[in-house]
């Protein structure tokens, strides 16, 4: 299994959002125990989730009332009074003062705080509306590689799949490793590379199982096959060996023992 692909696949960012489903929040679960990697990456996740609540987390400025309201006393200040002429020989007194023009400037303070609380909420809303549109289409875009890797998972844990390490051979490439999943009541053969040399021009790697003391095609890897990703092989249901030879491209009805680069007994 490729930890750093499924790590990649946005399985772990559905699983701390809570968007995986049920069988992919088990499956996530299972994994964490068992690759300290994974298990690490989710409690980021989730640190990093904790964080940006946290810190997107906006409200108006604390001065923003006070200036207001200073803004608005000056305005009532400066509002001119009404002068009051005498007429028919009757002096009219002016009216006591009245706290309408207080509260119409109140009303209109309160109106404008709710506005400026709304616009900073709308718009922190929208950022974070954009973001979770970014990180769905993200998600969306890793599917396929989500479902490749949740069927990839069955080989680790399935009792039924017998585990074979293809050693480098010491003269040709001795740091080379290659694993092969192999049921043998299913005849299947799962093939994953874990250190290879990049084939050459017009060359290509060839599978072979050594069944009764004869070599036998299982088939060619892909020239771009993925350090650790699962390839099928050709099916077999006995064999006493696995090696892989570095072949022309296409692949040989028989093995070149001179350029085989990894072998495993069973």
């Amino acid at each position: 299994m490729n930890i750093d692909e499924y790590i990649a696949s946005g399985i772990l960012e559905q699983y701390v959002t809570g968007s995986a489903s049920p069988q992919e929040m088990r499956e996530v679960e299972c994994m964490s125990h068992i690759y300290p990697e994974i298990n690490a990456e989710v409690s980021r996740l989730q640190l990093a989730i904790e964080q940006y609540a946290k810190s997107h987390s906006k409200r108006p400025p604390a001065h923003l009332r006070n200036t207001i309201l200073e803004k608005l006393k000056t305005l009532e200040d400066e509002t001119p009074k009404p002068v009051v002429e005498p007429a028919n020989n009757v002096i009219e007194f002016n009216k006591p003062k009245t706290n309408t023009s207080i509260w119409k400037y109140s009303a209109a303070a309160s109106f404008i705080l709710l506005a400026v609380s709304s616009a900073y909420f709308i718009n922190n809303q929208n950022k974070k509306n954009k973001e979770i549109a970014s990180i769905n289409e993200a998600l969306e875009e890793r599917n396929n590689q989500i479902e490749n890797l949740s069927g990839d998972l069955a080989f680790y844990s399935n009792p039924d799949y017998k585990k074979i390490v293809l050693a480098g051979v010491e003269e040709k490439s001795p740091e080379s490793v290659v694993t092969i999943y192999w049921n043998k009541n299913k005849a299947e053969v799962y093939l994953a590379v874990n250190n290879l040399p990049t084939a050459i021009a017009n060359k290509q790697y060839q599978l072979w199982a050594i069944k009764d003391g004869v070599p036998v095609d299982m088939g060619m890897l892909p020239t771009d096959v993925a350090q650790n990703s699962l390839v099928k092989m050709k099916q077999i249901d006995n064999a006493q060996a696995f090696a892989i030879t570095l072949e022309n491209t296409g692949g040989v009805p028989s093995p070149t023992m001179s350029e085989m680069y990894v072998i495993g007994a069973l």
